[in-house]
């Protein structure tokens, strides 16, 4: 695979995945997103799994959609197919049954958010940094993150964020609630052992029964049709010739 790696322990009971988008400039695209289900397919075959570790590069976590594919568009169809595949992955990333922890050392932008929303612990690396900036491309929450991430932040607050393109600190995303805690790197191998012992020791089976469905429907609805009044509208359009001028 070109952007993740899959690992299991020897009893099946943890996976871990590591992504690495550098080769893709940061983006998470339809590319990125199509070679993620096939390993929510082999996830899902898995019985006795219960714990994901999620890892990334350490510069950038994911700086959301790929805005030079989307600057060399010629109509807005290709791009809200693409999205919509996105969407989907990522709803099947949230609805995993395991527990789903994200250690994050590189930056988050955008886009990167709304992945972050799909996972249940999030920890963060000191210099990493949280860059609600969706607006900053003339477009709104496209991936349901918006739906996940209320139960995680106040509304204000994430409207807030959002309307203003706020740039956060490690410390600050917590405080918010985009993130649970701040772990320096050289220890995450520690906390992972202790995660690892603690809930592979708890019965598979129950973890169905306790999910809590996360999205709310309505919440849904609005921001798949707020994005859509967005995309490809003169603010998106602008953001994107600004982005082909800095490519030449």
């Amino acid at each position: 695979m070109k952007y993740f790696l899959i690992t299991f322990s020897a009893d099946r009971t943890v996976a871990r995945i590591h992504m690495d988008l550098s080769s893709n400039g940061g983006a998470f695209d339809s590319d990125v997103a199509k070679e993620f289900k096939v390993l929510l397919g082999q996830l899902k075959k898995e019985k006795a799994f219960s714990l994901l570790h999620f890892t990334s590069g350490e510069k950038v976590f994911c700086s959301g959609g790929n805005l030079k594919k989307q600057a060399l568009l010629k109509n807005s169809v290709d791009g809200l197919r693409g999205h919509l595949l996105i969407r989907k992955v990522l709803q099947g990333l949230a609805a995993l049954s395991c527990v789903k922890v994200a250690w994050v050392q590189g930056d988050v932008f955008g886009g990167g958010l709304e992945i972050l929303s799909c996972f249940d612990r999030v920890i963060l690396a000191p210099q990493a940094i949280v860059g609600v900036w969706q607006r900053k491309m003339g477009l709104s929450w496209g991936w349901f993150g918006a739906a996940r991430l209320v139960n995680r932040v106040f509304v204000s607050q994430l409207d807030f964020s959002m309307l203003s393109a706020e740039t956060y600190s490690s410390y600050k995303a917590v405080h918010i609630g985009f993130a649970d805690e701040v772990c320096d790197p050289q220890f995450w191998g520690s906390k992972q052992n202790e995660f690892d012992e603690r809930i592979s020791k708890l019965d598979p089976s129950t973890l169905k029964a306790q999910r809590v469905a996360s999205a709310n429907g309505s919440i849904q609805r609005s921001e798949s049709k707020n994005f859509r009044s967005l995309w490809w509208k003169s603010p998106h359009l602008n953001a994107l010739n600004n982005f082909r001028k800095k490519m030449g």
